[in-house]
């Protein structure tokens, strides 16, 4: 469903993410968590296409389509949700592809 290869992101030409590899399966919930400055929001906002934030090598899939090539509405209408979730005690970033976390106890 969704797989990362590879993912390189700058953020005002400041590299962040550094070589990303991640996939997540259907039916698969995972947190991402770590240290302040470890790159949890910038991945959230790559994967939901905000401006600022330039995918500089690599490639996120969603579905079997390459993520840089969509807007961020079409990425929304496939199903891929970022947004910050309240209902778990760290309230951190969560990429919720098409499911309410907080209904699946999360």
């Amino acid at each position: 469903m969704l797989e990362i290869r590879d993912l390189h992101a700058a953020v005002a030409g400041e590299p962040i993410l550094k070589g990303l590899n991640l996939t997540v399966n259907a039916g698969e919930v995972h947190a991402i968590m770590g240290p302040n400055g470890s790159g949890k929001s910038t991945l959230a906002n790559v994967l939901a296409g905000k401006d600022n934030y330039e995918i500089t090598g690599g490639d996120a899939l969603f579905e079997g389509k390459s993520l840089a090539d969509l807007e961020p509405e079409e990425r929304a209408q496939l199903g891929l949700l970022v947004r910050r979730v309240t209902c778990v005690p760290w309230g951190r970033d969560v990429c919720a592809m098409g499911r309410d976390v907080c209904a699946m106890g999360a």
